[in-house]
């Protein structure tokens, strides 16, 4: 399999953040938190929803700038979330059809946002987790994290925190109100007896059973998650930033300082060179197509007003003959 260039997108709107809508769209943002809806085929544009609808819900004002306003979209397309400063949040849903106010934590920058594959809950992270039933975006559960990954097919988040431990925030059981804070159940460790933690910049299911950590020091490891133990460990060319990948999906990308490069997760080993200047993979519902972002001409630390846009661009994923 390689990655394949199919289009950049035309520099209509000046894009802080993308993600798919479906297979066949990618909803779009600009600095005012409007968001755009752009329909690959034929190329056109429409504006989806209005950014001083969103920032209504927090007293008037605009996005901090940055890298702000950011987006997740559900797999069936029919919930929105929009970042719009540290861990502001902001949720639409289809059935409702009108926008709610989601989170306030400050001083935590550019969470993590990901829907379960699902679509049932929303999770964002950034040192600590916030969990979301989608329906009626009501909040569930948090807790203490350094990244966090959903399985395929469960309502279970795998997380591991800054001591490499890892544990479970199960949606099935771990029933809470809003008022109540819990703490991952404790499943095992990455660490072997006598080893000391190490920075994690990744964590992603490769299939029920099996997930792939990234280190950010130039390693990835491949687990089995029952019983709990490590498989591969695999060095890398440089510093690793990022890993992404859909939930069970049989490839993901590394994204390091020389860009973003696609593995192979059977073979446990890059199959393409890495794309320089791209950054933030986000996927279709499918994994068969992904959008890179960048590079963002603007300070990344949120700055209110001002600031440029990123450019996007849709790749596919081919089998090799």
């Amino acid at each position: 399999m390689k990655p394949v260039l199919l289009q950049t997108l035309p520099a209509f709107q000046v894009v802080r953040d993308a993600a798919f809508m479906g297979e066949d769209a990618l909803l779009l943002t600009d600095p005012l938190a409007n968001l755009w809806l752009f329909t690959l085929e034929s190329g056109q544009v429409r504006q989806l929803h209005r950014g001083e609808d969103i920032m209504a819900l927090f007293r008037g004002g605009v996005p901090a700038g940055g890298g702000y306003p950011r987006l997740a979209v559900s797999p069936r397309g029919d919930t929105i979330v929009v970042n719009t400063d540290d861990f502001v949040l902001a949720g639409w849903e289809a059935t409702g059809d009108s926008w709610s106010f989601m989170s306030a934590y400050r001083g935590l920058y550019y969470p993590a946002l990901e829907f379960s594959p699902n679509g049932e809950y929303f999770a964002a992270w950034s040192e600590v987790v916030i969990v979301f039933d989608v329906r009626g975006l009501q909040h569930r559960v948090t807790g203490s994290v350094s990244e966090c990954a959903w399985h395929p097919s469960r309502p279970l988040l795998l997380c591991v925190d800054f001591d490499n431990a890892l544990g479970w925030l199960d949606l099935e059981t771990q029933k809470t109100d809003d008022s109540t804070e819990v703490s991952p159940q404790r499943i095992g460790s990455l660490v072997e007896p006598g080893g000391t933690a190490e920075a994690v910049c990744g964590l992603s299911f490769l299939n029920d059973d099996t997930f792939v950590v990234a280190f950010e020091w130039g390693y990835v490891e491949f687990w089995q998650l029952k019983p709990l133990r490590r498989l591969d460990r695999v060095q890398t060319d440089g510093r690793i930033l990022k890993l992404k990948s859909v939930p069970g999906g049989c490839w993901f990308t590394l994204e390091g300082e020389a860009g973003v490069q696609v593995w192979d997760a059977a073979t446990r080993a890059p199959v393409s060179k890495p794309l320089p200047g791209k950054t933030d993979v986000r996927f279709s519902p499918s994994g068969s197509r992904f959008i890179t972002l960048g590079p963002m001409n603007t300070n990344p630390y949120p700055m209110p007003g001002g600031g440029g846009g990123t450019t996007v661009t849709l790749w596919a994923v081919q089998e090799q003959p």
